[in-house]
């Protein structure tokens, strides 16, 4: 299996694709195995990446975060000092304009 990815985000998987070939320096071609069908060309000049393994999978935690332990993740970051700079200046200026009790904005 092989996957081309353009660069306009666009990806090809070629399930049958197992060997890849260099023609004339100008583009290549995709085969089932070495001496095998051919499946495919890429011009070289479209930009394309070819991928000859599966990506590995890729985790992204704050999807799965709910806003609660965002929160607390924020307010543990402003604490120990891991905000950068500029950006926990922006927050905790915010935050005095929040009135705890009444839980509004002043």
């Amino acid at each position: 299996m092989m996957t081309v990815r353009f660069p306009n985000g666009q990806a090809v998987t070629y399930n049958r694709a197992g060997y890849l070939s260099y023609k004339d320096d100008s583009e290549w071609e995709l085969y089932t195995e070495n001496g095998g069908d051919w499946i495919a060309s890429i011009q070289k000049s479209a930009g394309a990446i070819l991928e000859t393994e599966a990506p590995c999978s890729i985790e992204n935690p704050t999807i799965a975060m709910t806003e609660g332990a965002a929160l607390r993740m924020v307010a543990r970051m402003l604490k120990d000092g891991t905000c950068p700079g500029a950006e926990a200046v922006e927050m905790k200026a915010a935050l005095r304009n929040f009135d705890a009790r009444s839980r509004t904005w002043s």
